[in-house]
């Protein structure tokens, strides 16, 4: 019986780094706000070991209750890395996140950074395979406001599996970093032709379980994705162009993506149900 044991509970422990480190499909979305939305994160610290770090979660995120933060460090130069699960990129795909930084000083010290980065190899940044996207270093100015930023980052074209990082440097500075609300997204054909905000209304959002779809132009198909990609509705009911209701009562609380495509463009809307 305890041998049954052992081995019983070493299965388990490769199949949950199995399912940890399994690659995600996109639209892939997290918020750092449930254990759902933190699995397969990876955090390498090549620096030094901060004083108060490294990268952990933190409450007051820009979505309730948490974000990824980094504090500041006095200990001399730390290079502290976190990378996102595999993902499945079979296009050329955006990453959008909100981000904020703070610095005593009122801005960021030369020495001081945060970037985006990204890897179509491997998700070790140890390995060497990373490439810079974007610096964010200075996005917020003056850093000292505590305002959370928009940005979207378009990444290098790839076929297979890919991953984004968040890279912080700091040497003996008060720099810190939040991350929150992290949506990587396949970029569509046609985004010059994008549905805009008066074409497509998809309410109420959030929502209790049911969402109504009004388009001022005619549908062809309408499909619903959650976290994982997976698709969990569909319609090619024809031309649709009243206000459309859909159940999703059944479905657990959390982040869902509504596709929608009219022929001419495909349009991603984020919904939250709850």
């Amino acid at each position: 019986m305890k041998n049954f044991t052992i081995y019983f509970l070493a299965a388990l422990a490769v199949l949950i780094n199995t399912n940890a480190k399994a690659q995600q499909a996109l639209p892939y979305y997290s918020g750092f706000d449930s254990p759902a939305e933190k699995v397969g994160w990876q955090q390498y610290n090549l620096g030094v070991n901060a004083t108060y770090g490294p990268w952990g979660f933190s409450n007051g995120g820009f979505s309730a209750p948490d974000c990824i933060y980094h504090d500041y460090n006095d200990t001399g130069t730390v290079e502290d890395w976190y990378v996102s699960p595999a993902l499945t990129i079979l296009s050329q795909s955006s990453v959008s996140l909100k981000i904020r930084t703070f610095a005593v000083m009122g801005n960021a010290i030369a020495t001081d950074y945060i970037g985006v980065w990204y890897s179509s190899g491997s998700g070790d940044p140890n390995d060497g395979q990373f490439t810079e996207v974007a610096e964010l270093t200075g996005l917020t100015i003056p850093a000292n406001q505590l305002v959370w930023v928009d940005t979207t980052i378009n990444l290098p074209f790839t076929s297979g599996s890919g991953y984004v990082a968040f890279k912080f440097k700091n040497e003996n500075n008060w720099f810190t970093i939040s991350i929150d609300n992290v949506t990587v997204t396949a970029l569509v054909t046609g985004m010059e032709n994008k549905l805009t905000e008066n074409d497509l209304l998809i309410h109420p959002n959030p929502s209790a379980g049911k969402i109504f779809i009004k388009c001022s132009k005619k549908i062809n198909s309408i499909a619903i994705y959650n976290l994982l990609g997976e698709k969990i509705y569909s319609t090619d009911a024809g031309i649709i162009q009243k206000s459309e209701g859909i159940d999703l009562y059944d479905y657990p609380k959390g982040i869902y993506f509504v596709k929608v495509d009219d022929g001419v463009s495909t349009d991603l809307k984020r919904i939250v149900v709850q």
